[in-house]
């Protein structure tokens, strides 16, 4: 899991200004030229990745009790940064005139601003920042507040939460806060909805055939939650099915990089096991120079190969721009779903079958069976996981409706289940992601889409041994890493892999053709 905060205040949006080659003002407002946007921008993103730094190590101190916590300090000069006047002014202006500037990476700054103070209009609004940072404190410790909620109180809680922040998107002209997230975090509200319709489309029929053999199988006329819910946990449980060593981690994580030409113990990035409630959080402290990893013990290496692709992807960064870096802190900066798919990208090599056959204990029959889980219930899997962010999403279109009726018709329309759930309680505080990391649960299920397809590159290139491979590393870093955000991710997908994302062979490695 890669640690995304969305932090609230108050933003000031300025008003507009008149054009030209040259400084001119207008209403005692000063237009800036390409080249003082330049000089602006450097200052602005300067302090921007100092307090990116700051709130890095307080959050790894949360973790690794390594030193100070604070992260009220640079919480507070998030709010004044993103409140700066000249720097809202310069960006409002030049984002409707993005096309005349001759410097394409002063364009993709002004871009990337632009989705930052967008979603910053809304999380930094004054009430909705002291509210998720309360609600933060209260469910990421529960227990150990001084203050004692019930659940049906902190259900309240989150509730005005997510209407707050609605209502300050609608005042911005979103049609919901989801509709806002989602063009701004590099996925694109229009792009999102039409792909996960055509992946309603194309698996609908195949998991229809895989109900009525279920029923046969079972005997059974309706069907239950109950009665699919063990076929997607089988497949989720093969994604780390490799008979391995955990205590091994460290030394397998090296040969691995190795094969593809990297030297870990070059790499500024570092692990440290602790005791945290999850299996790995890993931290760009800064960008390029410092990456760092809190474990909890005995994690499968595909974990810890996962937090690892997060640092080769924030360590092998060369941009010279901090707002391109892909600090990690602020919704708009960078997109989450291809960070994730990078980290998957590095998880999916000990998911190699040549790694495999070198590294692990798994028998021929181990991966037959692995094999034929995914051909049987990749569609059971996929339909599952749309649950959880399509719930989501329909909740921010109307957050009057009974979300304990939305919850039921999102599994009876992804899963056609026949019986009720046998749980219909819609707790909100029950998971700290609808709080704290609103709108992020679809970056997983991309990133294995983007993992897959980065994988059938890399062996279209080097063939069925790239995973030994040394020249691996130029491609990934030369494709992937090197330039960070300069370009969006699906531009860098279809260069690299000859399509922007490859549904269908996606699908067919899930069983589904």
């Amino acid at each position: 899991m890669k640690r995304i905060t969305f932090f609230v205040s108050t933003i000031l949006i300025a008003f507009f200004y008149v054009a030209c080659s040259s400084s001119v003002t207008t209403d005692n407002s000063k237009v800036y030229s390409e080249k003082e946007l330049s000089s602006l921008l450097n200052k602005m993103e300067a302090q921007y990745e100092d307090i990116c730094v700051m709130m890095g190590t307080a959050n790894w101190n949360v973790y690794a009790n390594e030193g100070d916590d604070d992260q009220d300090t640079p919480k507070q000069k998030y709010y004044e940064l993103f409140n700066n006047a000249e720097l809202n002014s310069a960006i409002d202006y030049w984002s409707d005139r993005k096309n005349e500037l001759a410097d394409k990476a002063l364009v993709r700054r002004v871009e990337v601003w632009k989705d930052i103070l967008t979603a910053a209009a809304v999380d930094f609004d004054a009430d909705i920042f002291k509210l998720e940072n309360e609600l933060e404190a209260l469910l990421s410790n529960p227990g150990e507040s001084d203050t004692a909620y019930s659940t049906d109180e902190l259900n309240e809680m989150v509730l005005t939460l997510l209407k707050k922040r609605n209502a300050k998107a609608k005042e911005l002209g979103f049609e919901n806060y989801a509709v806002l997230c989602y063009d701004v975090n590099g996925l694109g509200w229009d792009w999102f909805n039409k792909t996960i319709e055509l992946i309603d489309q194309k698996t609908l029929e195949p998991y229809k055939q895989f109900l009525e053999k279920m029923k046969k199988e079972k005997s059974i006329t309706e069907v239950g939650y109950q009665d699919v819910v063990g076929y997607a946990n089988a497949v989720n449980g093969m994604r780390y099915f490799q008979k391995l060593d955990p205590n091994k981690n460290d030394s397998l994580m090296t040969a691995t990089l190795d094969g593809i030409g990297m030297d870990y113990d070059k790499l500024p990035i570092r692990f440290v096991v602790e005791n945290i409630p999850y299996g790995g959080n890993g931290l760009a402290i800064q960008v390029p120079n410092d990456f760092r990893v809190v474990m909890k013990a005995n994690m499968p290496l595909a974990v810890w190969m996962h937090e690892l692709g997060h640092g080769l992807h924030a360590m092998f960064n060369q941009t010279e721009y901090p707002i391109l870096k892909g600090y990690e802190w602020c919704l708009g900066s960078g997109c989450a779903a291809f960070s994730e798919g990078m980290a998957e990208t590095s998880a999916s090599l000990v998911r190699n079958d040549k790694w495999i056959e070198k590294y692990a204990d798994n028998t021929a029959e181990d991966i037959a069976k692995r094999d034929e889980t995914f051909k049987n219930y990749g569609v059971v899997f996929l339909r599952q996981a749309m649950i959880g962010f399509m719930m989501e999403v329909e909740m921010y279109k109307d957050l009057s409706q009974d979300l304990n009726d939305l919850r039921e018709s999102m599994f009876k329309k992804y899963l056609l289940l026949d019986k009720p759930l046998a749980n219909r309680n819609m707790n909100l505080s029950g998971n700290i992601m609808y709080s704290a990391y609103p709108l992020y649960m679809q970056n997983y299920f991309f990133a294995n889409m983007i993992s897959w397809q980065v994988h059938k590159a890399l062996e279209k290139k080097f063939g069925e041994d790239y995973v030994f491979n040394k020249n691996v590393k130029d491609f990934l870093v030369d494709e992937f890493y090197g330039e960070g955000d300069l370009r969006p991710w699906r531009e860098k997908m279809k260069q690299a892999t000859g399509s922007e994302l490859d549904i269908d062979g996606f699908l067919a490695y899930m069983g589904i053709n």
